[in-house]
């Protein structure tokens, strides 16, 4: 499985990220996307993943009560 973990600044646009994937070898085999959890959510990474057709970041937060 090939997945690939992007760090990026939290207003870094689709073809940013989609470059950067490229630079790292493309997209070819991919199965999902990663980011650390705060960025998780980040609307570009959503949307990457999605014209991609792989799986995007989920993440859950822990009550650590």
């Amino acid at each position: 499985m090939k997945v690939a973990g992007l760090g990026f600044r939290r207003d870094a646009g689709v073809a940013s990220l989609r470059d950067a994937l490229d630079a790292a070898g493309g997209s070819d085999g991919l199965a999902a996307i990663a980011t650390v959890s705060d960025k998780a959510d980040a609307a570009a990474l959503r949307d990457l993943a999605r014209e991609l057709g792989v799986a995007g970041p989920e993440h859950s937060r822990r009550d650590p009560g």
